[in-house]
């Protein structure tokens, strides 16, 4: 082969070798298998029997022999070390050019160089590999045999793949280093509790860390190749692919979505936290923070982590519902309304769907549900009595003080190891905790599931647990107070109910005031009272009020042969309550008539008299379902005894007056007519008032609050020796200290009650010989018309009246004229003259001007007598002074309409005149009266003395 040929051929043959070292780089797995390549293809262009490689770092100068191939050394003493200028591979470094040295010339620079020689080749050829004009390498190879071997046509060939040899090592290089990088990126984030994840341009998922496994139930597989975050459509969502949205919580999926697709469209970072659910629906907190890129083709990118923060959203929301349950207490009025505060504020950390409150009453062993919100139990219980034997779920949580979790099949095996029946529809999933306040059980709380085996695991259980003592606290404490709130406001119906007996005029009035005192209990909006006649067999409706009911009052005759629901309470004695299907139930086995709407809560409560039932108080409700509990018939319970006294006393009262009324028609034509009425009705009414008094005093005295300052100083005596731990960290003890200062209240609150009734009796004792003696004056009177003295009788009824004008201060002001004697009746006088300065006393007690004062003058005005009454009072407005003499009208808040009305027929009969006039509010107000004059046989002309003019009152 001629030179040209050879050259032609091996110029072919460096191409080639430049190929395959290219292509080594992405065929190899790692260094070495490309230095084995690049070995391999440099022998087909020269002989590299003695073979190395020398990579080069310019920063520490050190210089690395990763490969080598030499058949004298095993080693390379220079690997690894800080290169120099003695060393062949330094000088190259250093030079950066090529070196060709003979045997001679290698041993006559190593003594020049002190550098001493070990092994010496016949010959070495060394070439710099280059990247970028810089020096990254040596490619060297020798001969231990042929002193010939290499030229300079060889350091041509070695210096045309140098610089590609060069490329190829640092790429390879790099690809390891990426390769290793990426093997600690990914074993660091397999071995973090996070969720680490990237999704392609398309939103799905290319990456996702195995933590998603203890997360939520799923692998990465399971993930990888799913949509991530792209919006979707319905058909998607119906598909087989699996979207990340749907196993988050369906409350937060939208708000996430859009959250994520806001960060896409403006390529900002985002971090929120919401719900996912689990393989098994089972709820848990998440932190995820994500952060979009876009390419350098504009596609978006998305990579993100995702953490658990579940126990510190649970120990949080905790927090906050241990917080809200004891607010509770202080913003609810009631034990309804705290129940369902304390519902809400457990949503938070438990599904409270089929939820319910538990109480029991250790005294009568009965588990009542005054909350419960379960829609599916077709067998629901209102309560459990004999709880201490029941097998019921719920009694044994109570027995035994402990929660239970229990499973369908578990329920069903209690069941059987206890004999007995299931109580209740069975769920999938039961749970219940206690609620203990003092080492003492008082109920309990369940919540369970009807569709969802996996709802609730332990630490669910465990929530429902740490809650539960500040539930029965705050359940313990809204009892407490109610209790305190339901006597004191027993107390004050009692009153109103009891002083209603004297301060009504009729059944009617009666029946209204007792309706008004029970609506400040209960809502009472739809209310009768039905009386019972046993011998009739026949319930008659004397009041009713009802937004449906237009037949009233209305009658039921043969009653215990209709579905009367009055009835059965009246049968039983006992209070009744009961909702739409109990009703629809007791009319089907009844078979009878039934009177009246359906309503969704009725309640009736008996009217125990002295010796029989009277009847009974019925209450309804037309739009709410279990609106009245176990409480409502407690406060209707404790003043229906009253409220039958005051029927039984008032009826007695009104068959009473008849008599009465007959009696003085009697006395009248007998001459005394007086006497019976002042005995029979002033002092009867009086000693009424005076029984009424002695009889609250005598309630207060049995309820008196001295019995719970006894039980508060008991527990003071159980801790003699340390009060202040007591007081200081016990909690009976700091409640003791709240009770003490709200003792100071009841205590003042009786006294208050009692001083009332002393100072009552005080009054009406002196009223009552006031009257006497007055009466005795009167003793003589009758209906029949005859003539008397003005002056006398305007006397008479201010000292009947004197003793309450002089307590309350009022000034008497009597401004007579000489008028002559008039023709009247003299009780019928007496009875306006006392009604009219009655009057005057209330309107100036009303009033705020300070100058109490009540004038009474008399005047002969065209053959009449004139008597003015003027007060310094409230004044009467122009509209009422058109309607004050109507039947029934009052500006009085307990007013009954009657007094004026009757003076003003009585004033008719007598052929005289009444009217008023006032100038407004607060103006006072001023009654006129004319009366006719004595007939006389002749007439005798009477002078008019004129009067001195009266002072304005006030002045």
């Amino acid at each position: 082969m001629n030179m040209c040929a050879f050259k032609k051929d091996r110029a072919e043959k460096i191409k080639q070798v430049l190929y395959e070292i290219s292509q080594a780089v992405n065929e190899t797995l790692n260094l070495n298998e490309l230095f084995e390549k690049i070995h391999q293809s440099l022998s087909q262009i020269i002989d590299v029997s003695n073979f190395y490689i020398a990579t080069y770092d310019p920063e520490t100068e050190f210089v690395y022999f990763p490969y080598f191939v030499d058949e004298k050394a095993t080693t390379i003493k220079e690997f690894g070390h800080k290169i120099t200028k003695s060393s062949l591979t330094g000088r190259v470094i250093k030079e950066a050019k090529s070196l060709l040295m003979s045997k001679q010339e290698m041993i006559d620079y190593c003594k020049k160089n002190c550098d001493p020689c070990d092994t010496v080749s016949e010959i070495w050829l060394g070439v710099p590999m280059r990247n970028k004009d810089v020096v990254t390498g040596v490619i060297a190879v020798q001969s231990y045999k042929d002193p010939l071997l290499f030229d300079e046509e060889d350091i041509k060939v070695l210096n045309s793949v140098s610089d590609q040899v060069s490329v190829a090592i640092e790429r390879k290089m790099y690809e390891d280093s990426l390769k290793k990088s990426e093997n600690r990126y990914r074993a660091l984030i397999e071995n973090i509790s996070e969720v680490i994840y990237s999704t392609d341009k398309d939103g799905h998922f290319l990456f996702v860390s195995s933590a998603i496994k203890k997360l939520a139930g799923y692998s990465p597989s399971e993930m990888v190749g799913k949509n991530g975050w792209r919006r979707f459509s319905l058909d998607e969502v119906k598909g087989n692919e699996h979207l990340f949205s749907q196993i988050i919580d369906p409350e937060h999926c939208q708000y996430v979505h859009d959250l994520i697709m806001d960060s896409v469209y403006q390529l900002q970072p985002f971090e929120t936290e919401y719900k996912i659910l689990g393989h098994n629906n089972h709820a848990i907190w998440v932190y995820e923070k994500g952060q979009f890129f876009k390419d350098d083709n504009g596609d978006v990118y998305l990579e993100g982590i995702i953490s658990d923060i579940h126990g510190r959203k649970r120990a949080d929301m905790i927090n906050r519902t241990l917080y809200d349950i004891s607010n509770a207490v202080n913003n609810t009025f009631n034990l309804d309304e705290l129940y369902a505060s304390i519902y809400h504020a457990l949503g938070r950390i438990i599904d409270v769907e089929n939820f319910f409150f538990a109480i029991y009453d250790k005294t009568k062993d009965i588990i009542s549900f005054p909350f419960d919100t379960n829609k599916t139990d077709r067998y629901h219980f209102t309560e459990i009595n004999h709880a201490s034997k029941s097998p019921s779920f719920t009694a044994e949580v109570i027995r035994t003080g402990k929660r239970l979790m229990l499973n369908k099949k578990e329920q069903y095996q209690q069941v059987k190891k206890s004999r007995s029946t299931h109580v209740g529809y069975p769920s999938e999933l039961w749970m219940g905790v206690p609620l203990i306040v003092r080492n003492e059980v008082i109920g309990a709380m369940v919540a369970q599931s009807y569709d969802n085996p996996n709802l609730y695991n332990e630490k669910d259980a465990e929530d429902f647990s740490s809650v539960s003592d500040q539930v029965a606290i705050a359940i313990d404490r809204k009892k407490a107070e109610e209790e305190l709130i339901k006597k004191e406001l027993i107390i004050r119906t009692l009153y109103e109910i009891s002083n209603a007996i004297n301060t009504t005029f009729n059944m009617e009035e009666l029946y209204r005031t007792i309706h008004n005192s029970l609506k400040k209990m209960i809502d009472a909006r739809n209310f009768a009272i039905g009386l019972y006649d046993e011998k009739l067999d026949k319930i008659s409706y004397p009041y009713l009020v009802d937004e449906h009911n237009v037949y009233k009052p209305f009658v039921i005759e043969n009653a215990s042969q209709t579905s009367s629901l009055a009835f059965e309470v009246i049968k039983r004695g006992i209070p009744v309550i009961l909702d739409l299907e109990s009703i629809k139930a007791l009319i089907k086995k009844k078979k009878g008539k039934f009177y009246g709407f359906l309503s969704k809560s009725w309640l009736g409560v008996p009217l125990k008299g002295k010796n029989r039932i009277l009847g009974a108080i019925v209450i309804q409700n037309y739009n709410q379902e279990k609106h009245y509990k176990q409480r409502d018939i407690d406060l209707i319970s404790s003043v229906s005894d009253q409220i039958a006294f005051a029927i039984e006393r008032k009826k007695a009262e009104t068959e009473l007056a008849s008599t009465q009324k007959e009696l003085i028609e009697n006395a009248h034509k007998a001459g005394m007519a007086d006497i019976a009425n002042s005995t029979l009705h002033d002092v009867g009414n009086i000693l009424n008032s005076v029984k009424v008094s002695t009889d609250l005093i005598n309630n207060v005295n049995k309820g008196s609050f001295i019995s719970m300052f006894k039980k508060a100083n008991g527990l003071l005596k159980q801790n003699p020796d340390s009060l202040y731990e007591f007081l200081v960290h016990d909690p009976t003890g700091k409640k003791l200290i709240d009770y003490y200062l709200k003792l100071e209240d009841m205590f003042d609150f009786e006294k208050q009650q009692i001083q009332e009734q002393v100072d009552r009796l005080h009054q009406k004792i002196e009223l009552m010989t006031d009257v006497i003696i007055t009466q005795q004056n009167f003793a003589g009177a009758s209906f029949m018309t005859d003539e008397h003295s003005t002056e006398a009788i305007i006397d008479d009824v201010l000292t009947m009246l004197w003793n309450s004008l002089n307590r309350h201060h009022i000034k008497i002001e009597k401004i007579f004229g000489h008028v002559p004697m008039i023709w009247v009746q003299k009780t019928k006088i007496v009875h306006v003259l006392f009604n009219l300065i009655n009057n005057a006393k209330d309107a100036i007690l009303e009033s705020s001007n300070k100058n109490r004062v009540l004038r009474i003058s008399t005047a002969l005005v065209d053959n009449s007598v004139r008597i003015e009454i003027s007060d310094s009072g409230i004044g009467i407005t122009q509209d009422n002074l058109n309607r004050i003499f109507n039947h029934g009208f009052s500006t009085k808040k307990y007013g009954n309409g009657f007094g004026l009305h009757n003076s003003a027929n009585y004033m008719e009969d007598m052929k005289g005149r009444i009217w008023a006039e006032s100038e407004g509010e607060n103006k006072g107000a001023t009654f006129f009266l004319l009366l006719p004059l004595v007939k006389k046989k002749a007439h005798i002309k009477v002078p008019q003395i004129p009067t001195h003019p009266s002072p304005k009152i006030g002045e």
